[in-house]
């Protein structure tokens, strides 16, 4: 007798494996207007001076040649390779388990609060909710991504040295302690690298990991209601206007789950831009910087910049994370499909 039903381990390692998968491809092609995005809701200001806008956006290459412009906009490449891949594997790849969970379980009480029509659509929603507020353990990949895309120093303090070992002859030579400042790119990679930041942490108080959670309760918040959009606009485009949930509907096509994962998209960035202004405030500072509260910083940012610093980096994240999210989602569905019927 055959098997009638996907598993739930195999369903759930299709949807990692093609939301993983998804998510590196969005990398590479989005990942520098996300970070023009990042660094025009840092400014504290407007850009709207002579040049203002280049020197925010490309900073110390401003004036420098189009591929050195460019160049600078895929800074925290390595941090922002395993945190997509593992964010969009979380998103998109354990959505549906816990989607069919819900449903199976309070399908009728969904029914019952807001009739059949909407009750997918908003057990979709609820999924999201879930799924984006466990997200937050991947904060402080996302948090070292904001910090070198914005180009803040990792430390305000100065790194505890070393102790100096007592010099003595290797080899029948003497030596010298005393160390050469590193120069050029190698000064460049030591700065810049993974291994000098986690250096770094472990030379200071252990405590200093918590500030890479700082903003944790904003952003499990901004998750929670980016994703509650996202999937609760794209069931509705599906089931609603496609009608793809209808008893012996077609396939979806890959434009339906484009059109329906667009209208997710920016539905989440548009309900999500403020909460995502104060995340990336608070991420933007040293780990060991003073703590400052969400509601202190919504306090400071409205008084001096106005109401409108809310909807900061929302044009940029309209026209990179919009179609970036679309793109992402599509095929994490086209793929985890495609994995279904291999």
């Amino acid at each position: 007798m055959g098997l009638h039903h996907e598993s739930t381990g195999s369903k759930a390692s299709k949807g990692v494996i093609g939301a993983g998968v998804a998510g590196f491809l969005e990398l590479f092609m989005f990942h520098p207007l996300d970070t023009a995005a990042k660094r025009l809701i840092n400014h504290r200001g407007w850009a709207n001076e002579p040049g203002g806008f280049a020197k925010v956006v490309f900073k110390e290459a401003a004036n420098q040649s189009l591929v050195k412009k460019v160049g600078s906009l895929y800074r925290a490449f390595g941090y922002a390779v395993g945190y997509k891949m593992l964010q969009r594997a979380l998103q998109f790849g354990s959505h549906p388990i816990v989607n069919d969970y819900i449903k199976e379980k309070y399908l009728p009480f969904y029914k019952e609060q807001f009739g059949d029509r909407w009750a997918k659509t908003m057990i979709s929603g609820t999924s999201g909710i879930f799924i984006g507020t466990f997200e937050v353990i991947l904060l402080p990949l996302d948090a070292l991504k904001v910090k070198r895309q914005t180009g803040v120093q990792f430390m305000s303090s100065k790194p505890i040295a070393p102790a100096t070992p007592t010099p003595g002859p290797v080899n029948n030579k003497a030596y010298s302690t005393s160390t050469k400042p590193l120069s050029g790119l190698h000064t460049a990679i030591q700065q810049n690298s993974i291994t000098t930041n986690a250096r770094a942490m472990a030379r200071q108080s252990p405590f200093l990991l918590a500030g890479l959670y700082r903003g944790a309760t904003w952003t499990a918040a901004r998750n929670s209601i980016g994703l509650f959009a996202l999937f609760g606009a794209s069931t509705f485009v599906k089931e609603d206007i496609f009608k793809l949930g209808a008893p012996g509907a077609a396939p979806a096509t890959v434009s339906q789950l484009f059109v329906a994962s667009l209208a997710g998209a920016f539905s989440s960035i548009a309900v999500a831009a403020p909460f995502d202004v104060i995340k990336v405030r608070m991420q933007a500072t040293s780990i060991d910087a003073g703590r400052i509260s969400g509601i202190e910083l919504l306090k400071v940012l409205v008084k001096n910049e106005g109401l409108w610093a809310l909807t900061k980096g929302v044009v940029p994240k309209m026209i990179a994370s919009g179609p970036k999210v679309a793109f992402s989602f599509t095929v994490a569905q086209w793929l985890t499909e495609y994995f279904g019927r291999m």
